[in-house]
């Protein structure tokens, strides 16, 4: 009894400790980089509260109208020059030997060829029209912020993905690997895992919302100037929120991971 005494003491001593010294690495942290907690702090606060300037009413007109038009084009010639090529590929494809392409394949390849220009004339005449709507309404608008945050949770979900996809495949592999910890050292290998999974997740998702945002800036039309300016801003937002999300889910992996090594710990000492 006394041995349980006093290891519930020293798990009682650490928490104390470990929540001071938390804290003091965090002034410390803050302390050392005032630029980056500046950031940190800009991109959360600008990314939840700026929500895009108003377009005007003659702005939203042009965006509705090239909307339109560009879902004309897609609906109607795109949708047939798109069925015409598949039925022309199909045809090439099917008088095309292993090693050989007969006159009648070479012609049958020229007309699919011929359809597949339609088709990407087609779409760069649809996202002309694209470009043009959005431009008139320009990147910092509600429409152009609301798909900026769109392609964030996006991003984020992708990487979320990635991490429980990987570590399904650890959890299996592990299962196979000679380990004596039992259930609770597995299971605190698989968290820890996680963990790791989640970490290279959310460096994923920082650089398809990377590309996303040039993608977007190029589909609005900016200036380079402007999309460089666009691309920092929102990059700075969105590396702070996954910077957050990243700290809690670690911090909460990390308490239960302690919480369980507790637990077992305790429990060894009743038996």
């Amino acid at each position: 009894m006394a041995g349980r005494e006093e290891i519930q003491r020293a798990f009682s001593e650490g928490e104390r400790q470990f929540g001071t010294l938390a804290v003091h690495a965090a002034k410390g942290f803050v302390k050392r980089n005032p630029a980056m907690t500046s950031l940190w702090l800009f991109g959360l606060l600008f990314g939840y509260l700026f929500k895009g300037f108003v377009v005007k009413p003659d702005q939203q007109i042009a965006l509705e109208t090239s909307l339109q038009e560009a879902a004309v084009i897609e609906d109607g010639p795109l949708a047939l020059a798109f069925q015409e090529w598949s039925r022309r590929d199909e045809r090439y494809r099917s008088l095309k030997g292993w090693f050989s392409c007969d006159a009648k394949c070479q012609r049958a390849k020229t007309e699919a060829d011929r359809a597949f220009d339609e088709v990407r004339s087609l779409e760069r005449e649809r996202d002309s029209r694209l470009r043009e709507g959005r431009a008139s309404v320009g990147l910092w608008s509600t429409f152009g912020i609301s798909e900026v945050k769109d392609n964030f949770w996006k991003a984020l979900g992708k990487g979320n993905d990635f991490a429980k996809r990987m570590t399904m495949w650890d959890a299996m592999f592990m299962m196979f690997d000679r380990d004596d910890s039992g259930a609770v050292g597995f299971l605190l290998r698989l968290l820890f895992q996680f963990l790791a999974n989640l970490t290279l997740g959310m460096i994923s998702t920082l650089c398809y919302f990377g590309w996303g945002l040039y993608s977007l800036a190029s589909e609005y039309g900016a200036s380079f100037l402007g999309g460089l300016l666009f691309w920092l801003v929102f990059m700075v937002c969105g590396s702070a929120v996954v910077a957050t999300y990243l700290g809690l889910i670690i911090g909460g992996g990390g308490a239960v991971g302690y919480f369980v090594v507790k637990q077992v710990t305790m429990a060894s000492l009743e038996d």
